[in-house]
């Protein structure tokens, strides 16, 4: 039997048949003359038709009337059943049953809600769970995992334990603001840069402006740590470019990384090192991995756009229920090894110190290791070649660079463990890890 995964997030909902990406339909609504346009048709028209427009209606998921109600839209469960309604029949022909992956946001009315809805699209839901523990269910072990996500209103953060199971402890909004926002202020600076550099105002015509507005999000995904980016709108036969640099766009997130950063901080417990899962919708947002690096005792994680499905399939026989009472998953069994490594107590010889020129320099809990060793081996927050940090008793690196970090002359592009004797190779630089007696190094 096919299985379809509906990850519902405002931003996208995304839908996939056995692990293969169908479609992503972002939760946006457009009347125009009595024509209504739902995910992304309503996305790719909210500019040219801005008379009738609702892009909370996942968010405010209820039947309470709506003011400016139609006879056809009387609350934000219909335009919730009308998009449901379009992403299944774009995707039924192949699938058999479905799993829903839910946002902790969502409370059991709207649970409820979801469920009436999806049978009344004629969608045969076997499973409901926690998006965000899906996401991270296979990371590494650590005994705090932190889940960050961003969706059309709201930054979100799910906080989860791990032990023989890993469960969700807290879900939370930890910023009024979300993409519509951010959207809204790039697109407000990319104009200016338009206006200054070329006295072409995109704004200035509702074409233009939606134009703008729909390839910023990919626009913005390929933005990586570019200093700058080119920025191309065609006006009937004329094409018009400017540049435009990361140190404009930082300005729209002036007032919300350090909110970020401060929410998690404040969530780190004492002495303990964590993993924070940064969701792919956040890919490429300016400077966003500049400021989490300031964070101590955090080891980051960038998950690709799969990880949810990923975790279903992983989990599929715990997650998928055989009778019509659906229970919702927001903890699950994790894998017996992994547990072990958490808590593991026996002693064994561990790196202590980086080994450059003679000089060793202590790891302590959590080194960001500059990829410039000119003046020797030290820590840096603005984006580090590699971040070497204890798991347990555990060292590991992880890398942070495209082109990758030598271990053992092995090309590392993700995560390796690391032991006393290995060798960190940067350029035709060495870096030995190096064990100190009498130092426990975490």
């Amino acid at each position: 039997m096919a299985l379809a995964i509906l990850e519902l997030n405002d931003a996208g909902i995304q839908a996939s048949v056995d692990g293969n990406l169908m479609l992503s339909s972002p939760a946006y609504a457009v009347v125009h003359e009595d024509q209504l346009y739902v995910g992304e048709e309503g996305l790719q028209k909210v500019r040219l038709y801005p008379g009738w427009t609702n892009n909370k209606f996942w968010q405010q998921l209820n039947t309470d009337p709506i003011s400016n109600g139609t006879h056809q839209i009387r609350h934000h469960a219909d335009l919730a059943f009308f998009h449901l309604e379009q992403i299944w029949k774009k995707i039924n022909s192949g699938a058999d049953e479905v799993v829903f992956a839910v946002p902790g946001s969502f409370d059991s009315k709207q649970l409820g809600l979801l469920l009436g809805i999806a049978r009344e699209c004629g969608i045969p839901v076997v499973g409901l769970v926690d998006s965000a523990l899906v996401a991270v269910v296979e990371q590494q072990p650590f005994r705090t995992v932190m889940h960050l996500d961003i969706q059309l209103h709201h930054i979100v953060l799910t906080v989860f334990q791990r032990q023989e199971i890993i469960t969700r402890q807290e879900f939370a909004k930890i910023t009024e603001l979300g993409l519509t926002t951010l959207w809204d202020r790039w697109a407000n600076i990319i104009a200016d840069v338009f206006i200054q550099n070329t006295r072409f105002d995109p704004m200035h015509e509702a074409g233009t402006e939606q134009q703008l507005f729909d390839h910023l999000p990919e626009w913005i995904k390929d933005f990586s740590d570019k200093k700058a980016q080119d920025y191309t709108l065609q006006l009937h036969q004329t094409s018009h470019s400017v540049s435009v640099s990361t140190e404009k766009l930082l300005t729209a997130c002036a007032n919300v990384y350090p909110q970020i950063v401060q929410q998690i901080r404040n969530r780190i417990p004492e002495g303990q090192t964590v993993q924070l899962c940064l969701s792919d919708r956040f890919k490429g947002f300016p400077g966003l991995l500049d400021s989490l690096n300031l964070l101590q005792d955090c080891a980051i994680v960038q998950l690709n756009n799969m990880a949810v499905t990923a975790g279903i399939l992983n989990h599929l026989d715990t997650i998928r229920s055989e009778s019509d009472a659906l229970s919702y998953i927001t903890h699950l069994a994790v894998d017996a090894t992994a547990v072990a490594a958490i808590s593991s107590n026996h002693s064994h010889a561990i790196a202590t110190h980086l080994l450059l020129d003679h000089k060793a320099v202590p790891l302590g809990k959590v080194f960001k290791l500059d990829s410039n060793l000119v003046h020797g081996v030290r820590q840096t927050s603005d984006q580090p070649q590699c971040t070497i940090y204890f798991r347990g008793t555990e060292l590991l690196l992880h890398n942070h660079k495209p082109d990758g970090t030598r271990v053992n002359n092995k090309m590392v592009t993700d995560h390796i463990s690391l032991q006393p004797g290995d060798n960190i190779q940067l350029g035709d630089q060495i870096i030995h890890l190096i064990s100190v007696a009498g130092d426990h190094g975490a």
